[in-house]
């Protein structure tokens, strides 16, 4: 069989591993064991050039493909981040020096994009009225689902109650696809209004540590825990 190239559907990703060749990209795991190399192509796509008979007729037998995930209440929606989303996030990445170290791990914005999805893990745009004010994300470990969100616009009132709905809405989604017991986050000691939504969102402090921020410093964060399914007077 010929060597051609073949689309990956990133929800048949178990997880991203580092390439053992300088020139690679990632090595992923799918469902079902098997495993090869990846690459992301020019439109943002997964995908392998493989001659694997049996690789590529797992793939197509699955008949999946990548999928645009949309959640929304009144004026927020969630969407799965896209390629057209990158010129948003590398703006935003370069006022924030936390995430500009977790974006420099990838080799570019496209392989940071293409890698967010995987059949455990999602990354969602978050709008406002169209307007497109943040990012969220989470990864499912065995039980327990690790999330992340942050908002890139001035901080006002609003923007508690927009970060907590869009929190409740991701939260939503996962407990409907997911068997997890519990969920997890960080927030800096000093990051109130993340504190606030997330303590709205029903998370409670379990511990605090310090992190690495840059090369030269570290700051103290909580780690905030929630059971999936919250008490109903919660």
């Amino acid at each position: 069989m010929r060597t051609r190239k073949v689309i990956v559907p990133k929800v048949l990703v178990k997880g991203h591993f580092p390439h053992p060749e300088d020139w690679g990209e990632s090595m992923v795991v799918f469902l079902n064991g098997m495993y090869t190399d990846v690459f992301t192509d020019e439109k943002g796509f997964l995908f392998t050039m493989t001659n694997d008979e049996d690789l590529t007729n797992y793939i197509e037998d699955q008949h999946v493909k990548d999928e645009i995930v949309k959640l929304s209440y009144q004026n927020i929606e969630l969407r799965t981040l896209v390629h057209k989303d990158k010129s948003v996030l590398l703006n935003w990445f370069s006022t924030n020096e936390v995430l500009k170290k977790a974006y420099d791990l990838y080799d570019s914005i496209d392989v940071f994009i293409s890698h967010a999805i995987t059949s455990v893990s999602h990354q969602f745009m978050i709008s406002y009225k169209n307007k497109k004010i943040g990012y969220c994300g989470y990864t499912v470990v065995d039980e327990v689902a690790h999330i992340h969100f942050d908002l890139f616009t001035k901080e006002n009132e609003n923007q508690y109650r927009q970060g907590a709905m869009s929190i409740k809405l991701m939260i939503a989604d996962i407990t409907k696809k997911y068997a997890i017991k519990s969920l997890s986050t960080v927030a800096f000691i000093d990051d109130d209004r993340k504190k606030w939504i997330y303590f709205k969102c029903g998370f409670h402090i379990a511990a605090d540590y310090f992190t690495p921020i840059s090369d030269a410093g570290y700051k103290r964060v909580y780690l905030l825990t929630r059971e999936a399914v919250l008490p109903k007077n919660e």
